[in-house]
């Protein structure tokens, strides 16, 4: 999968649990707090564009976090910490 493809990819809360992000309850609490992105809707869904939250992880002071080498680790063809 191509760079532009991965910057494409939509995000499901599935996906941000196995990225390591946490619960669906911590995700919405940090949308409110203005700490995560707001998620896009598809079929009535919440999903994420892969950018928006891997730049959202870039961005952080401690940006050396595990979900952070996990996305870095999809991008680069290589399995989650």
């Amino acid at each position: 999968m191509s760079n532009t493809e991965l910057d494409l990819k939509i995000l499901t809360y599935n996906d941000l649990r196995e990225l390591g992000y946490g619960s669906r309850t911590k995700i919405w609490r940090d949308i409110k707090e203005g700490k995560f992105p707001k998620p896009r809707t598809k079929d009535n869904k919440p999903v994420w564009r892969r950018k928006d939250v891997e730049d959202y992880f870039n961005a952080l002071p401690e940006h050396e976090s595990e979900i952070h080498d996990n996305l870095r680790n999809e991008r680069n063809g290589l399995k989650q910490a």
